[in-house]
């Protein structure tokens, strides 16, 4: 069991092919694309750093990245003694595949099947026998977009292939398996590179978001292996009884000797947020929840309910900049999407609000939930109400 005391170096070490590195090589073609140009800054090893920090704040956090452009799989056989011992890694992060799988002339590719799969048994053997108490995270492969699909018809299915013998690998075993291909399915074309295998400027972002939450749900603060997510459950679960019943300085007081400053500050946040606008108070949630999406830039549940203290409490040129931005961050949010239009409605901005209502109109959202649902319709309703009002202007 691995122990993380305050005091502890959280060392966190990365290896990678050529997606976890920067690509500023692109910057004459900045302004038409503008996903495509970055600098280390914006890589996602940067950007794990900035989010771990905010729920590590006692720890002294280092991020090392063994990255090779070109990389195979059989790098991490390479790699082997530094990722489970002479490094010292409290995490490993495994990201490579891509190249192994990548068709190239005559439909050949750099690492068969086969090898593969020794490849992930390897990882697996070397972890158990080296560093069981390191948290493995190992990332899957993700699929390419459709420019790449016209050149490489059968891509998507080798990738397909590749990610399988992952899953396979990995089953029940002691490593994570971050699922690429079917956590982000709904958003790979603002992920991926225009190249078609590298990751956009807000697919890093969206990795980095990822992998801090795979981290935290296999480490407990204090310094347990594996039970934090557990813990974080519980609390949740908690907490929500607690607003049901009214007592919500109870549940502040349990969100504060949980996830305290020595634990996660982010969480606790979040949570507090959560409570104080079940209470009413409007201002104090928006003030926790606003900082607590920053650390959680893809939780769209959070920035939900942070977009709809913003438009109670800001005044409304104010709100409906932070409406905006949190659109551009979870674009694919109906329940965003109503606020932002019920703001640009009521400072007369219809234009602007008929382009986002006939985003959704055009889009296949999931309506499985009944708050989306709900927010579907009421858009189609707000459209309505917005063409009458040009027509009669």
């Amino acid at each position: 069991m691995c122990r993380l005391a305050t005091d502890d170096n959280l060392h966190l070490v990365l290896a990678t092919d050529s997606l976890a590195l920067p690509r500023p090589w692109n910057q004459k073609n900045l302004e038409a694309n503008p996903e495509g140009f970055f600098q280390f800054e914006d890589t996602y090893p940067y950007l794990l750093r900035q989010y771990l920090r905010a729920h590590f704040p006692r720890q002294r956090l280092s991020v090392s990245t063994l990255s090779s452009r070109g990389g195979t799989f059989k790098r991490t056989q390479v790699f082997a003694n530094d990722l489970f011992s002479w490094m010292g890694a409290k995490v490993v992060v495994v990201h490579f595949g891509i190249v192994d799988c990548w068709l190239r002339d005559e439909q050949q590719q750099l690492t068969s099947p086969e090898e593969f799969q020794t490849a992930v048994r390897d990882l697996v053997v070397n972890h158990t026998k080296m560093g069981p108490d390191i948290l493995l995270i190992v990332i899957g492969i993700l699929p390419t977009n459709k420019t790449m699909l016209a050149k490489k018809p059968k891509q998507n299915e080798a990738i397909a292939q590749f990610n399988q013998i992952l899953r396979d690998g990995l089953e029940d075993q002691s490593a994570v398996f971050l699922d690429v291909e079917r956590t982000f399915a709904h958003q790979f074309d603002d992920i991926i590179h225009l190249d078609g295998h590298h990751l956009s400027k807000t697919g890093h972002q969206v990795y980095a978001e990822a992998i801090c939450k795979t981290i935290l749900s296999g480490f407990d603060l204090t310094g347990k292996a594996g039970s934090v997510q557990t813990d974080i459950n519980a609390l949740k679960k908690r907490v929500g009884n607690n607003i049901k019943d009214g007592e919500f300085d109870t549940a502040l007081a349990d969100v504060t000797e949980t996830l305290g400053p020595a634990k996660d500050e982010a969480f606790a946040t979040a949570l507090i947020g959560e409570i104080e606008f079940a209470r009413g108070d409007f201002k104090v949630a928006f003030r926790h929840l606003s900082t607590a999406a920053k650390h959680f830039p893809t939780d769209i549940g959070l920035w939900k309910l942070t977009a709809l203290s913003a438009s109670r409490v800001l005044p409304p040129a104010d709100a409906l900049s932070f409406l905006a931005h949190a659109h551009a961050i979870n674009p694919e949010s109906c329940c965003i999407a109503l606020h932002l239009i019920k703001a640009l409605s009521e400072q007369e901005l219809y234009q602007q609000a008929l382009v986002v209502c006939d985003r959704f109109q055009s889009s296949k959202t999931d309506t499985s939930s009944d708050d989306t649902a709900h927010a579907l319709q009421s858009i189609a309703l707000m459209r309505g109400q917005i063409l009458d009002r040009i027509g009669s202007s």
